[in-house]
């Protein structure tokens, strides 16, 4: 059989080259494509491609060290990232390649297991192989696995494909095997008396067809084959054709084999496409024994048909038909016969494409004649699915090697390589082809064909893609953002063998290109995919049609806390949190949706994720899953069996996205990696125990740490010495003293046991150490995060009686000016000492790093701070920040001495000291009325003059913050653009920010917290012309009318904002207020106007002691109250509340918000975080056992365990008049959850009541730091 010829290089798809080649001048056309990409904007992330690897086995060659490839090949499925292959991230599902080959005939003695009354499932049967000790240094693909499930016992079988001669297979259609596996009712598992349903390994894969998807079933399909010799175990008799080829079905998420949509093929198929709203498969078919065992039959093209038949879901059906295109047959579109396709060869080039929908047609090519067959071009064929029929063909010049169909809007496209005359040879060109569409009036498919060869449409520069080297039949699309994606071979000059690479394409204007490489320059590309790949399947795992939004991915990657109590797992978009689409009519697209699975309580992590994926995690009810919002789940893990770099994956058909109006999502697919927390921060040792003793105690230095991971590995190291640092040292600095080498040896062995015990604590005798000498060591703690910090001991043993003392926590504490601190003193008497000897302790401030005023701390100024007690307690709003660093810095020392006359000798004190770090806080800012309704016309009062420095508070009520104030305004969506004309407003002198803000100044004040003691007199915007006849009331303030004349707003007085509303239009503004402090710190609030026509109420929420709280506890009730301050009416009316989550927007899209930034002049402006109404699903005011509210009450409270820990809130109040309802709304957040997991320790536990004990409470965790005890 001649193959068919290409202009340069080959189709052939060979393990070893794959590749359709240009030319060998790579680098100068690479370096441009670089350029482009780099110099071009992003494409959207709505492109979810997915590959089906054939990855080889690598094994170590002894000879050489290096690792070469081998059978069998190593199928994987996983997600393609746009930022290419990361060698050290691995998601990918092993998919099996086990196929149904027939039944045959063998006795019950390779039976491996048998169940009573059990029906066993092929998969399982082929795990139960790959355990078996005898089978275990065996590769899979030579196993032979049997199912024989008798009714009355399901039997696994084992054997091995050398024994396969030992087998009698069944005629096709014989009928003996009749029993039905597991899950499904296909008689492919066995028959009486001893017939059994025989599974194996694919031999091949049929590189006509790169398969096709079921987006539907999760299903891909191949075409495979067995080579004859290993069904036969011998070669097959002449005229027998030597291989078998069959459909090959895989579930791409599990990976398990789908043996009930798997058949026997009858001949070849070539070009396998899925149709996706006709759940079918299609494919050019020839018979197998043309050209390979049979020279005088001619070729013959058919439309096959396959169609998958699930009306019995437990009895899925494949029904194939044929029917005959008239390639080879004279026809009008081919008036000279002498050009028809010959039926003397075979002529399919590979390429092939698809249009669902109401075009249902399939599109492929055929060398085009030529009297010399190097000549040789393509003709590209439309036929009608089911029966064939020519609907448009049509010659190009080249051969194509990739088709592309957009079957939401019937674009056609090409590539391959061209003939260009301008370039002076040939180059891969991908163009435009047509469009193919159902025409109402005539009521059939047209095609629209624009390929014209003098004024061809190049969707990609051929300067950029020309020296691409392409995987023939390689490609996918994504139909609802006009996008494809070309496969091909990157080259480097370190990778001559180059890796498989995607460079996707826009087939619309621009025209960009997005390179799903990791790299910037071409040296240091690795690729899609690993360099030793040789080959992959490419499809579209999310198609568009007709499910048009798409599912939720995983944020990658999903991510441990810092205590690796809980792994925290984001999605990009909203979700159901569990909640199930079901489709009702069977047309595979959902009716409604099932709340019974959302879950808003800890629930059984199986419900979200793969069954192997929560053996890692833990199982329930040890391991918990927690939605903290529609798009973030937590992990609350028992025992930590999953470590950094592990995956776990979704469940099948158990999450899905928002749906928006009529779009539904298909479900979430894939797995993540479980990666470091982030922030990533380094363990914090705590130590305790004194680091001086004296003559008579004993060694005990304890240590704790923080941010450890809950796994802390610890070591104890011995400092050698070095010049000028002695260890140890001699602290009397006696003449010709000698340290003891057995002591220093002794030391360092405790050092040793501590660190091979992984001891938190060392202790030696007295003895050990020599008087009056130092001893210097380090402990270092390396956390579960595989991150290390030291702390270093100057460990000092005196030559006289003293008490000891040390002070508990970490050496560094950190603090808000708004926290109190405690801080406890643990001294210890001297063991030499008289038992009656009593200790005395004094807190002394030994050192300020910066201090606003120049001068440090004195306990002085502060005589309710007691300074005499082993206890030092300091009020909050004592210690200060700085504006000068990060934090202001307050070394605190404890002294400890016996309480007696000679307590005051120096070198009898004992002294700890702690550092003391205190940071500024952030500021908040606060609205005298929040989110409400508004009537046009209305005044619009935006009031934040009581927004708080946290540091700073006001001396008393009424206090406006002495910050600047700015203020925008977005309008409704979907436009958000902003309100006021910023260019009108600056030139007409008014402070008006390029991203739109209104500046309102804070006026001259003096302050002692500038470096000079002074801040700068700025210019006040003259304030509103008011009518001091009228006034009125809102948030419970009283305002003179303002008087606008030309302005869009004007300012009240500082931090209050008054705008006009007459040129505003129905819809729901956004206004963002920002407060400034002089040195630089910001707080932001976002609040929502909705402006309707009628004239509603004004209303206005309080929280009751909402100052008294940055977060509200969850544990405690929350007491809201409302106030109508419109004019009153006898109208009758009646409350009702809704609640508001601050969580993922549903209408939010990440896709068009990426492709919107390839336009500048149209930005995405629908919020990616919004307010999520949860009334009815998650919160009903009526529900006694969360709230107190009544339909004749403005009031509301919120019982505690009401709501959920962490979270931001918004509570609505309507106002239900007889014509209309307003509204007004108040925010707030809930606080962590209460502090868990720890405990109370005593030590000693035993004793008498005049021993010292020391109390801890380690390993609390709380949902806020730092903990208070």
């Amino acid at each position: 059989m001649p193959a068919p010829r290409h202009e340069r290089g080959t189709a052939e798809m060979s393990p070893a080259s794959m590749c359709m080649r240009q030319t060998s001048a790579t680098m100068p056309v690479l370096r441009v494509l670089l350029f482009v990409l780099a110099g071009g904007l992003p494409l959207t992330g709505a492109f979810v491609i997915q590959s089906v690897e054939h990855r080889p086995t690598m094994i170590q060659n002894a000879a050489t060290g290096k690792a070469l490839p081998y059978a069998p090949i190593d199928l994987r499925q996983q997600r393609l990232s746009e930022t290419g292959n990361n060698p050290a991230v691995d998601t990918s599902v092993r998919l099996s390649r086990f196929q149904h080959v027939g039944c045959f005939r063998h006795p019950m003695s390779i039976t491996t297991s048998a169940l009573m009354g059990v029906y066993r499932d092929p998969n399982d049967c082929i795990e139960e192989c790959k355990a078996q000790e005898i089978y275990k240094n065996i590769p899979s693909n030579q196993f032979i696995v049997a199912v024989h499930n008798d009714p009355q016992q399901g039997r696994c079988g084992c054997a091995l494909k050398k024994d396969i001669g030992d087998f009698d297979e069944a005629e096709d259609g014989a009928g003996v095997c009749t029993y039905q596996c597991k899950a499904y009712l296909n008689p492919i598992c066995g028959g009486s008396p001893d017939y059994w349903g025989i599974f194996m390994e694919y031999d091949q894969n049929s590189m006509s067809a790169q398969g096709a998807y079921d987006p539907w079933r999760y299903v891909f399909y191949t075409v495979v084959s067995f080579k004859e010799k290993s069904i036969r175990g011998r070669y097959p008799p002449d005229g027998v054709v030597p291989e078998r080829y069959y459909l090959n079905a895989v579930d791409v998420d599990s990976g398990r084999s789908r043996f009930e949509f798997q058949m026997k093929l009858s001949g070849i198929l070539y070009g396998l496409e899925y149709d996706i709203d006709s759940t079918r498969l299609v494919a050019l078919f020839t018979n197998f024994l043309t050209g390979r065992m049979r020279t005088d039959l001619p070729w013959q093209y058919k439309l096959a048909v396959i169609l998958v038949n699930t009306t019995n879901k437990y009895r899925p059906y494949m029904q194939m038909s044929t029917a005959p295109i008239e390639l080879t047959e004279p026809r009008a579109a081919v008036p000279d016969a002498t050009q028809l396709v010959s039926p003397n060869y075979m002529a399919y080039s590979g390429a092939s494409a698809i249009f669902s929908k109401l075009t249902n047609c399939y599109v492929f090519t055929q060398a085009h004649y030529s009297a010399l067959k190097y000549q040789m071009k393509d003709r590209v064929y439309v036929v009608r699915i089911p029966d064939g029929f020519i609907i448009r063909e049509e010659p190009i010049d080249f051969k194509v090697t990739a088709l592309y169909s957009n079957q939401q809007f019937g674009d056609l496209s090409a590539i391959g390589p061209r003939l260009d005359v301008s370039f002076g040879g040939g180059r891969q060109s991908y163009v435009y082809l047509g469009r193919i569409y159902r025409s109402a009036v005539e009521s059939r498919t047209l095609v629209d064909w624009a390929w014209s060869p003098i004024n061809p449409q190049f969707l990609a520069d051929p300067d950029v893609i020309g020296n691409f080297h392409l995987y023939p039949g390689v490609a996918t699309s994504e139909h609802l953002f006009n996008r494809s994606a070309i496969a091909h071979r990157f080259k480097t000059a370190t990778n001559p063998w180059g890796a498989f690479t995607l460079t996707e394409v826009g087939i619309r204007p621009p025209f960009l290109l997005n390179w799903w490489c990791n790299a910037s320059t071409a040296d240091s590309c690795q690729g899609t995919l690993d360099k030793n790949i040789p080959f992959s399947s490419i499809f579209n795992r999310e198609p568009g049609i007709p499910l048009s939004l798409k599912a939720p991915s995983f944020v990658i990657p999903a991510r441990f806390n810092m205590d690796a109590s809980a792994i925290i797992v984001n999605f990009d978009r909203s979700t159901l949190q569990g909640a199930r689409q079901i489709d009702i009519n069977g047309d595979f697209v959902p009716d409604e949706i099932d709340y019974t699975l959302q879950r808003q309580i800890p629930f059984d992590c199986g419900e979200l994720f793969a069954l192997p994926s929560t053996y890692k995690i833990g199982l329930w009810p040890d391991t918990t899953c927690l939605w903290k919002s529609n798009s973030q789940v937590r992990i609350n893990l028992g025992v930590v069996n999953i470590s950094v770099g592990d995956s776990i994956f979704i469940l099948p058909d158990a999450l899905y996205a928002v749906n928006v109006k009529d779009d539904w999502s298909p479900a979430a697919s894939g797995g993540v990696q479980i990666g470091l927390p982030d922030p990533l921060e380094y363990p914090v040792i705590i130590p305790s125990g004194s680091n001086k003793v004296d003559q008579c105690t004993p060694v005990r230095l304890d240590v704790d740490s923080l941010l450890d991971g809950s796994l802390a590995t610890w070591a104890w190291n011995w400092i050698e010495p070095a010049e000028g640092a002695p260890n140890p040292e001699d602290l009397a600095n006696r003449a010709g003293f000698q340290f003891d080498p057995a002591r220093v040896q002794t030391f360092k062995d405790y050092l040793l046991d501590a660190t091979a015990g992984n001891n938190k604590s060392l202790q030696m005798p007295s003895g050990v150490l020599q008087e009056a000498a130092r001893y210097r060591f380090q402990v270092s703690v390396t956390s579960r995060w595989n991150l290390t910090t030291n702390y270093t001991f100057d460990l000092q043993k005196l030559s006289f009686p003293a008490p000891t003392v040390y002070i508990e926590g970490p050496p560094v504490v950190w603090r808000n000016r708004t926290q109190s601190l405690s801080l406890v003193a643990m001294g210890a008497k001297s063991l030499c000492a008289p038992a009656d000897q009593a200790l005395a302790y004094r807190w002394l401030v030994t050192g300020q790093e910066y201090a606003k005023t120049g001068i440090p701390l004195d306990f002085g100024d502060y005589p309710d701070i007691l300074t005499v007690t082993n206890v030092l307690i300091v009020p909050e709003y004592v210690l200060e920040p700085t504006t000068e660093a990060e934090w202001n810095s307050y070394n605190f020392t404890v002294e400890c001495y016996v309480d007696s006359e000679f307590g005051n000798v120096p070198e009898k004190t004992a002294s700890a000291t702690v550092e003391i770090r205190i940071r500024q806080s952030p500021i908040i800012v606060q609205m005298s009325v929040y989110d409400r309704m508004l009537t046009i016309s209305d005044v619009l009062v935006l009031d934040a003059k009581s927004t708080m420095d946290p540091d700073y508070p006001p001396a008393s009520e009424g206090l406006t913050f002495p910050g600047t104030f700015e203020f925008r305004c977005l309008t409704p969506p979907p436009e958000r653009r902003p309100c006021w004309d910023a260019r009108r407003l600056q030139e007409a002198g008014l402070q008006v920010s390029n991203d739109g803000f209104v500046k309102l100044p804070r006026p001259a004040r003096r302050r002692l917290q500038a470096s000079d003691g002074f801040l700068s007199q700025e210019r006040q915007i003259s304030p509103c012309r008011k009518d001091v006849g009228s006034k009125f009331i809102d948030g419970g303030f009283q305002y003179y009318t303002p008087l606008f004349d030309d302005q869009d707003y004007c300012g009240d007085s500082r931090g209050v904002l008054m705008v006009q509303t007459l040129d505003f239009i129905v819809g729901r503004y956004k206004f963002t207020i920002r407060a400034s402090e002089y040195d630089g710190r910001k707080g932001e609030l976002d609040c929502y106007i909705e402006m309707v026509q009628q004239r509603v109420p004004r209303m206005v929420l309080k929280i009751l002691n909402l100052n008294n709280y940055l977060k509200f506890p969850v544990t405690e009730d929350i007491n809201i109250f409302g106030n109508e301050e419109s004019a009153p009416s006898a109208d009758a009316r009646t409350y009702t509340w809704n609640f508001f989550v601050y969580e993922s927007n549903p209408a939010y899209s990440p896709e068009l918000a990426k492709e919107a930034l390839n336009n500048a002049d149209n930005p995405y402006t629908v919020d990616e975080f919004i307010y999520v109404d949860k009334t009815g699903t998650q919160y009903t005011a009526t529900d006694n056992t969360k709230f107190k509210a009544s339909v004749g009450s403005p009031d509301l409270v919120i019982l505690k365990n009401a709501l959920q820990a962490s979270k931001r809130y918004k509570v609505r109040l309507n106002v239900n008049l007889a014509a209309v309802t307003g509204y007004a709304e108040v925010g707030f957040e809930t606080a962590g959850l209460a502090p868990r997991n720890g405990k109370l320790e005593v030590n000693p536990q035993v004793g008498g009541m005049e021993a010292d004990r020391v109390l801890s409470a380690p390993n609390w965790q709380g949902g806020d730091s730092p903990l208070s005890y």
